[in-house]
């Protein structure tokens, strides 16, 4: 449990000095308009760090205390 995370602190580290958009789908156009579309209205570099950050630590929690109670069952 710990080492996932690790994972994950460090990924949302590296994730700071990524550029701010990695992937691009307007390179597909109309082959990929789902990605496109919730990438349009998503917001910019640290706002959207930032909800990243915050939903993957819920997530990850939740599932660490999911897993905590199943074993304690």
């Amino acid at each position: 449990m710990l080492t996932s995370v690790e994972a994950f602190l460090l990924g949302s580290a590296l994730g700071l000095a990524a550029p701010p958009l990695m992937i691009d789908p307007s390179a597909g156009g109309a082959a990929v308009p789902p990605p496109a579309a919730a990438l349009d209205g998503a917001p910019r570099k640290a706002a959207r760090a930032e909800e990243a950050f915050a939903a993957g630590l819920d997530a990850l929690v939740r599932g660490l205390v999911a897993q905590l109670a199943e074993a304690r069952s």
